[in-house]
């Protein structure tokens, strides 16, 4: 029976099950998640963020969706949204909003059942706008039956708020994206690499790359630089 609870002892009641309780899209409640510590931290609501500049500002009618709010809490406090439990490889994906000056971080673990250890799957740090940006991310046990794990981590003051919606989850790993529209901020698993980071930003709505505004800094060095090649 997919109920999450091991009937048999060897789990073999839960084997291949995906309960359909754990898409979730928070209209009913929490579906068959449940929360960790600190629960008081998530707030499901379907209004907006109570704190100016950052999370969700508009909301569609009767939306519901899951809120970390930033606001009476400490710098890197922690809260957590638990899954029921899975014994094979699974495809997670969810829609998150990560809106805020002082950003902290969203990650994904997996909670081995057998000794309750956690490994980092996936995590997402800083401001990402006003948008929600869905991910997908492949979940492959390691010591037999597992749990998700879902963490939002307060950044350094209040405009840290993150949001999480319609959470979805597979039997096996996620496929590999063939095409990608760069919808609703998604960045389809590309990897940016840092070194360019100082001269380009990836303009997603463009799709384009173009220069971003130059720091002093940046204008230091080019001025340096004119100077040099002007007295060779």
């Amino acid at each position: 029976m997919c109920d999450g609870k091991f009937d048999c002892r060897d789990g073999s009641d839960e084997e291949n099950c995906i309960d359909a309780s754990s898409n979730c899209t928070f209209q009913d409640g929490l579906c068959s998640w449940s929360f960790g510590e600190f629960q008081d931290n998530w707030k499901l609501t379907d209004k907006p963020s109570p704190s100016d500049e950052t999370g969700p500002y508009l909301v569609e009618d009767s939306n519901r969706y899951l809120l970390f709010e930033a606001s009476e809490i400490d710098e890197n406090e922690e809260s957590e949204v638990i899954s029921g439990t899975f014994k094979n490889a699974v495809c997670l994906s969810f829609n998150y909003m990560m809106n805020g000056a002082q950003m902290g971080k969203i990650k994904v673990e997996r909670r081995d059942e057998l000794d309750s250890l956690e490994s980092l799957v996936w995590e997402k740090t800083g401001d990402h706008g006003q948008s929600w940006i869905e991910t997908e991310i492949s979940i492959v046990p390691s010591n037999g039956m597992f749990r998700i794990v879902i963490s939002a981590v307060r950044g350094r003051t209040f405009a840290s708020d993150i949001a999480i919606d319609d959470i979805k989850v597979k039997n096996g790993i996620c496929k590999a994206k063939t095409k990608c529209t760069f919808g609703r901020g998604e960045d389809c698993g590309l990897q940016f690499p840092k070194v360019d980071e100082s001269y380009f930003v990836w303009k997603k709505d463009f799709a384009k790359i173009i220069p971003p505004r130059l720091s002093k800094e940046m204008v230091l060095i080019l001025l340096i630089r004119l100077f040099r090649l002007k007295n060779l």
